[in-house]
């Protein structure tokens, strides 16, 4: 039998400070489009924005600690699915209560594995 020895990050206050807020505001921006009574693109892109934005700064957190290429994986997972859920709506224009919710769901299921490593590295 063999063992696989995997090297992990330590623990980042940053990067849970940053995931908290991500995931906030991916949440806020699904529940709210989804909640409606404005679905249209151009009523979320700023939250949107935001939204990324967030995610960028935690990949960009990760990209500076050493040995965190699994967190990063995650990180641009979650950031491809964001990127192409915008890319829905504004080619869309306007997306159903049900679309918004399949969304916030799927970016939930993203940001709690990642959630989840994080709170699991050694402070």
């Amino acid at each position: 039998m063999s063992c696989k020895v995997m090297f992990v990050p330590k623990q980042s206050a940053d990067a849970l400070a940053m995931i908290e807020k991500g995931s906030y505001l991916t949440n806020k921006l699904f529940t709210g489009i989804e909640a409606g009574p404005d679905r249209s693109y151009a009523a979320w892109e700023s939250d949107y924005t935001a939204s990324i934005d967030a995610i960028n700064s935690l990949i960009l957190i990760d990209k500076a600690r050493a040995k965190s290429g699994n967190l990063l994986t995650q990180d641009k997972k979650l950031y491809d699915a964001v990127l192409r859920y915008r890319e829905i709506h504004s080619t869309r224009g306007v997306i159903s209560e049900g679309m918004a919710g399949v969304f916030k769901v799927y970016v939930q299921s993203f940001w709690n594995p990642r959630i989840n490593s994080e709170k699991t590295l050694k402070p």
